[in-house]
């Protein structure tokens, strides 16, 4: 599991900022919300890489704070959750420079939604 101050240190590092920088303040009250947000997004995909189903009922898990864990698959933590992060940061200030980043979170994201469609295969034992 990964830290959510984790995950939004390594989308300021995408974005080239540090998070000791004064200029990023901002950036780090919008990221509790915008990794909720996220996480949302992402709920459904989230069951089907680990192979569950989804519960009939339940809510999305929320964080509260940045020190709070993400109790996701690890290649949405490491890979996704960050460049949707880097997009929701950069797209009130420069929509162009975020559009790319949009545009990476959506190939990764479609890209891993493939993975979980591929079927199961299995031996044809009787082919008629």
């Amino acid at each position: 599991m990964k830290s959510a101050r984790e995950i939004y240190r390594k989308s300021l590092s995408i974005l080239g900022e540090s998070a000791e920088d004064e200029n990023t303040l901002p950036y780090e009250r919008r990221a509790v919300a915008l990794i909720n947000l996220l996480l949302g997004d992402l709920y459904e995909l989230d069951f089907a890489l680990k192979g569950e189903t989804l519960p009939l009922q339940g809510s999305v898990p929320q964080i509260t704070s940045l020190d709070d864990e993400i109790g996701m698959e690890e290649s949405l933590v490491f890979s996704l959750i960050p460049l949707g992060l880097a997009f929701l940061l950069l797209n009130d200030e420069e929509p162009g420079r975020a559009a790319l980043f949009l545009q990476l979170y959506q190939e990764e994201r479609e890209r891993l939604r493939r993975f979980c469609r591929r079927g199961r295969r299995h031996k044809i034992t009787r082919p008629y």
